[in-house]
């Protein structure tokens, strides 16, 4: 009841408030995220019901946006592509995505979205992929790719898996509940964080399954076997060690990754030379022969391709 409360006093407010002026460029408004320091409580983060009249003229915006359908549905219309939603699903639409969201019955449905600034998204990213969990880590890559690919991301959950959704009720009544409390914009980060978290372990239950129908052989079994030998695995022993022909496998890990198995290891090895790039006890050369490399010109040029910077300034910086 509490987010239909909050949903109904921000519709007050807005009745009473006048229209605003936007920016509009061939038919499509344009926010940018100053303007959610003008209209939110902080410059990274905004939570705001879906609105009274039931449609949201066709938009775009530099910020991120989730939207949470707590109760009824909805359709969003993202780059002319019909996305609908019903209770419990979230939507997390990339920048720039040109997109509207249409509501037939909005007296009965009860629809928030919050709005992530980039650099709050960055930070979080950031924080996550910090612990180095190299098979948690490939699903976060994987489902920032396909958000990529397709300016957003549908999750559908059900009333037995709904942490996500229990999430984002918290974070919503943080936000509006706890105004004047200590700490809060630290819990919502905090929140969101979590939010993510949950929504990466749905994304792997989604994709982690068995890869063909005589077989029970899983991503994930391959990520952990190569994070076990990254520094010495190669396609014939991996494509060995689960029983395959390595064209065979080959086939196999592009079809369930998109990458090629040489990618995927040389992803691996350069976020192993990261994490060892912090240990100072370590040479920089002895770094690149433990995770299976012995040309110092390749290892450095693959490095700087992947994290815009050389190991050396790399080792420097943290």
């Amino acid at each position: 009841m509490m987010l239909r409360q909050y949903r109904d006093n921000i519709w007050n407010r807005q009745a009473t408030s006048g229209k605003k002026k936007r920016r509009i460029v061939n038919n499509v408004i344009q926010f940018q995220q100053q303007d959610m320091k003008k209209a939110f409580k902080s410059d990274q983060i905004g939570v705001l019901p879906h609105n009274s009249h039931g449609n949201t003229p066709l938009h775009q915006h530099d910020f991120f946006e989730m939207v949470y359908v707590h109760e009824g549905y909805c359709d969003n219309m993202i780059d002319n592509k019909k996305v609908s939603l019903t209770k419990g699903d979230i939507c997390l639409i990339n920048t720039y995505a040109v997109h509207t969201l249409l509501c037939d019955d909005p007296d009965n449905a009860v629809i928030f979205n919050i709005m992530i600034g980039a650099e709050m998204m960055n930070a979080a990213h950031f924080r996550l992929l910090s612990y180095n969990d190299f098979v948690a880590d490939f699903f976060f890559h994987s489902l920032e790719k396909q958000r990529d690919d397709d300016n957003y991301l549908i999750f559908h959950q059900s009333e037995k898996e709904n942490a996500a959704n229990n999430l984002c009720v918290q974070l919503i009544n943080e936000y509006y509940g706890h105004e004047e409390d200590l700490y809060q914009e630290s819990k919502i980060l905090h929140l969101f964080d979590c939010i993510l978290i949950e929504l990466t372990r749905s994304y792997q239950k989604m994709k982690d399954h068995p890869l063909g129908k005589k077989d029970s052989l899983k991503v994930s079994d391959m990520i952990y076997y190569i994070e076990n030998h990254y520094n010495s695995v190669t396609l014939k022993s991996i494509a060995d060690y689960f029983g395959y022909h390595p064209k065979h496998f080959s086939r196999i890990i592009h079809q369930a990754t998109g990458q090629t198995f040489t990618d995927l290891l040389l992803d691996l090895r350069m976020r192993c030379a990261k994490e060892l790039l912090q240990n100072n006890s370590l040479s920089i050369t002895e770094i690149m022969h433990q995770v299976g490399y012995h040309n110092y010109k390749w290892f450095s040029n693959q490095f700087q391709k992947k994290f815009d910077m050389s190991p050396k300034k790399y080792r420097d910086t943290v």
